[in-house]
């Protein structure tokens, strides 16, 4: 919303400029709309869910992420949402959106004019009501967005995968719910909860990252006693929290693989994918060391670049 007057300086230059009709029609027409009262009150509103909508979004894509974790983030942002959900901010809303009708000139906020029923299907039996004021017009629109909001984050992330997810997770953490487990005949749920006791007296973890990275520092002879553990651990780190990261490599793909790189190999795409994907790797690689790697292995890019045996 810091941009709103530039947007109407620009749209008033475009609108009064003399290039094509196609552009100046266009530009009145946009002009128009942001003008009025009704499209700032929108925008106020469409800002203040998307805000609170792009931290979950923020939290959901870590790599780090857990299903407890993931779910925990959804429920906070149903509280948030909840809390919207009153008088007082929508209030707010209204307050904000005629502070800036006034200081930039834009029309005031307007109640749509109520609209005559067709005879056809109107029997006069009842008065229709229509609201008098904007607050009584905009507030149960207000507070159904929200509710429209909050149903369909509970419907997207209370689904029976997620909780099936969740289950096999606070067994790995917690060791409860072992009848999670049934399914996967691959483990013997009696030995993963003795295996699972015995790990969580000697490390403490309260994730599985965490659990995944004690696993990964033993020596192959001491992982190989919680072998039930680390199947376990295996199913949980297959299966991703989310599609955000297969979804960031694609969005990846289009910057690596422009028109300049059309005849890449697919070889050598994967080898630049990878280097893409795992960026945090890359920057703390020595690139000194890596050039000078590349020099040594030929006797030409020595002599090329002034490598002697000696400097070597």
């Amino acid at each position: 919303m810091d941009n709103y007057e530039p947007i109407l300086e620009t749209l008033e230059q475009l609108s009064t400029s003399k290039s094509s009709g196609d552009v100046s029609a266009r530009a009145r027409g946009l002009l128009a709309h942001f003008q009025r009262g009704t499209t700032v009150l929108g925008l106020q509103i469409a800002l203040q869910i998307l805000q609170l909508l792009e931290c979950l979004n923020i939290a959901t894509q870590g790599r780090q992420q857990t299903i407890s974790g993931l779910l925990a983030a959804v429920n906070v942002a149903k509280s948030a949402i909840l809390k919207l959900r009153n008088d007082e901010s929508f209030n707010s809303l209204i307050h904000s959106t005629n502070h800036m009708t006034s200081k930039y000139h834009l029309n005031a906020i307007e109640v749509q004019r109520l609209r005559r029923i067709p005879k056809r299907i109107d029997d006069g039996a009842a008065e229709r009501f229509h609201p008098a004021t904007v607050g009584d017009y905009y507030r149960p629109q207000y507070f159904e967005l929200l509710d429209t909001v909050s149903v369909h984050l509970t419907q997207r992330f209370d689904q029976e995968g997620i909780q099936r997810y969740e289950k096999l997770e606070q067994v790995l953490l917690t060791g409860s719910g072992m009848d999670s487990i049934a399914q996967y005949k691959e483990i013997d749920p009696l030995l993963l909860k003795a295996q699972l006791t015995i790990l969580s007296s000697m490390f403490k973890y309260s994730s599985v990252p965490e659990l995944a990275d004690i696993l990964r520092k033993m020596l192959p002879r001491e992982g190989a006693f919680f072998s039930q553990v680390e199947k376990l651990l295996q199913i949980l780190l297959i299966i991703p929290v989310s599609s955000c990261e297969a979804e960031r490599s694609f969005s990846g793909l289009r910057r690596l693989k422009t028109w300049l790189r059309s005849t890449m190999s697919q070889k050598r795409l994967n080898h630049v994918a990878i280097c893409n994907i795992h960026k945090e790797m890359m920057d703390s690689i020595d690139l000194q060391t890596i050039a000078k790697q590349f020099v040594l292995r030929s006797e030409r890019r020595k002599k090329l670049f002034g490598f002697s045996n000696s400097s070597s």
